[in-house]
């Protein structure tokens, strides 16, 4: 929805030089999906094969890089990562911690 709001304001104020607020809702949409499921690259496909237009394929490349570099600094896990192995690697953290919390304590 940000998208489609960032399109409507830009081509309202400068019609001549923007895309239409769709493309922009796009792009959006594309870099959100990258961004949940780290896969920048699945999102650029996915959008070209919806639109078939070479010309948003770049601003969503660069989407794609600031949303997936943004994910990865929020949240280092994908969320996509089956249940199991986030409970592991929780689990894992947890006793690292605890051990050097013990270590601590005892010097």
């Amino acid at each position: 929805m940000l998208g489609g709001t960032v399109g409507t304001v830009a081509h309202h104020f400068f019609p001549a030089y923007t895309a239409t607020p769709g493309a922009y809702a796009l792009v959006g949409m594309g870099a959100v999906f990258a961004g949940v499921v780290r896969a920048p690259m699945t999102s650029v496909l996915m959008i070209f094969e919806m639109t078939q237009d070479y010309a948003v394929i770049v601003p969503l490349m660069i989407a794609n890089l600031v949303s997936l570099f943004v994910a990865s600094r929020l949240q280092h896990e994908p969320s996509t990562k089956p249940w199991p192995y986030r409970m592991a690697s929780i689990c894992r953290r947890r006793r690292r911690d605890n051990a050097m919390v013990s270590a601590r304590s005892q010097k």
